[in-house]
């Protein structure tokens, strides 16, 4: 049994873009669906499992990648 919690702010939820690990491929441009694997299964990328697909958070991969979190993905 699993419950929703209420105690998310609505914003934060609008405010999640989660990606694939092809979709966050071609976000950045010259990084690999295999580089995006690695970092993942090297713990250099938090990420969390829907079955079998990796999901990762995209402000975590920008975070990853180049160490801060762009303005403009902060307010999308």
């Amino acid at each position: 049994l699993y419950v929703l919690c209420s105690v998310v702010p609505e914003e934060a939820v609008n405010a999640l873009f989660i990606l694939t690990i092809k979709e966050a491929a071609k976000l950045i441009e010259g990084l690999t669906e295999y580089r995006i694997r690695q970092m993942v299964k090297s713990g250099q990328l938090p990420c969390f499992m829907a079955g079998k697909k990796y999901l990762i958070d995209e402000q975590a991969l920008y975070k990853a990648v180049f160490g801060y979190v762009p303005e403009d993905v902060k307010s999308a």
